[in-house]
């Protein structure tokens, strides 16, 4: 390893934190020396991080933003990553990697040899590297050059500006929670590729010179306010709301429904007879949240039943019930006895108690348990 190429590493080292409370490690307090495993086999040493006299392991939350030595572009990576970088002699950010001009000469003929491809181009050798805004506006130029046919194709699967905008404020997070706030960054639906597809989406920060490709997105729920993870965007494309798996398949045969319990807090329903008790609730000013979702096994398999509401304060979780075809079906079945096993089973362990409670018995339980 080259010391000189560590020492570059280290000083282009903008800032390091945590993902998960976005905490800065101050960079006064990082080296970077070597350590053999106790376990390694090769007994080789590696280059570690050490922050405040302490070596970082590779089960960690940092993540590193740097500056390329080549394409001088800031890059942010997860501390792993950056430190492979060191270890194995890479100087070259996946920007620069991939527009290489040799790389991309070996693929040419590679390609050309194998009569792969059908037609000869000439690649131009880059003598300076490009900034964000001029990779931007390439792009821009090469996209207004394809006909309205491919770009049709192409907006049918990817979200267009418009698109994205209108779920920006559903997005938690992205790329397992590197990026988790997107105040900065800007949705480039025909960014530049240098692979068969042409174009790919990105998100881009141009105050920190940064780019992003826009995967394992951290969305929350309209109507319960969970949060999921889709690995692309694209399959919230065509999508009025944005729905965890759950509310989506009740959403397909019930039209779900949210309120605002005593505490601002929402609160999901399904029908006349569960408003009326939220509603209920709220004019007693009993808080009513979202129940639980407890896993129960019924004909060897694995499922997931979500309990209607639960009531703190009087250690209940409840189950609103219609005398309809759904109830008698699962009744019939077995289904709903492993599903009431399973919910009395879940309440016993957290000190609650589990209701089950009918239209015609609705009185009876407000009156008596509320």
């Amino acid at each position: 390893m080259n010391h000189s190429l560590i020492e570059q590493y280290m000083s282009n080292i903008r800032d390091i934190y945590d993902k998960k409370n976005n905490i800065k490690i101050p960079l006064d307090d990082i080296k970077c020396n070597k350590f053999t495993h106790k376990y390694s086999s090769t007994k080789i040493p590696i280059y570690k991080l050490v922050i405040d006299n302490k070596e970082i392991s590779r089960n960690n939350n940092l993540i590193v933003t740097y500056k390329c030595l080549h394409c001088f572009m800031n890059n942010k990576i997860t501390l792993n990553l950056f430190m492979r970088k060191i270890n194995k002699n890479i100087t070259k950010c996946n920007l620069c990697k991939n527009l290489d001009y040799e790389k991309r000469k070996i693929q040419s003929e590679y390609m050309n040899g194998n009569k792969i491809a059908s037609k000869e181009y000439i690649i131009e050798k880059r003598k300076e590297p490009k900034s964000l805004v001029d990779l931007i506006n390439e792009s821009e130029k090469l996209w207004d050059d394809y006909d309205d046919d491919f770009k049709e194709v192409y907006l049918s699967k990817y979200l267009s500006y418009e698109e994205f905008e209108r779920i920006r404020e559903q997005i938690v997070s992205v790329n397992n929670d590197k990026i988790t706030n997107l105040k900065n960054y800007k949705y480039i639906f025909n960014f530049r590729s240098n692979n068969q597809t042409i174009f790919n989406p990105q998100l881009v920060n141009l105050e920190e010179n940064l780019i992003e490709k826009p995967l394992y997105i951290k969305f929350k729920c309209v109507n319960c306010d969970n949060h999921f993870i889709n690995r692309d965007l694209y399959i919230q494309k065509n999508k009025y709301k944005i729905m965890c798996k759950d509310c989506s398949f009740c959403n397909n045969t019930f039209k779900i429904r949210n309120m605002i319990n005593i505490n601002n807090e929402k609160v999901i329903y399904q029908g006349c007879f569960e408003k009326k008790f939220i509603e209920f609730c709220n004019e007693k000013k009993i808080r009513i949240i979202n129940g639980d979702k407890i896993k129960y096994n019924w004909n060897d398999k694995n499922l997931t039943y979500k309990i209607d509401f639960k009531i703190p304060e009087k250690k209940l979780l409840i189950e609103l019930k219609d005398e309809h075809i759904w109830y008698k079906n699962e009744k019939k079945s077995g289904k709903m006895n492993e599903k009431i096993e399973a919910a009395n089973k879940f309440a016993k362990s957290i000190n609650y108690n589990y209701e089950i409670v009918f239209r015609n018995k609705y009185m009876d339980f407000i009156t008596n348990k509320l």
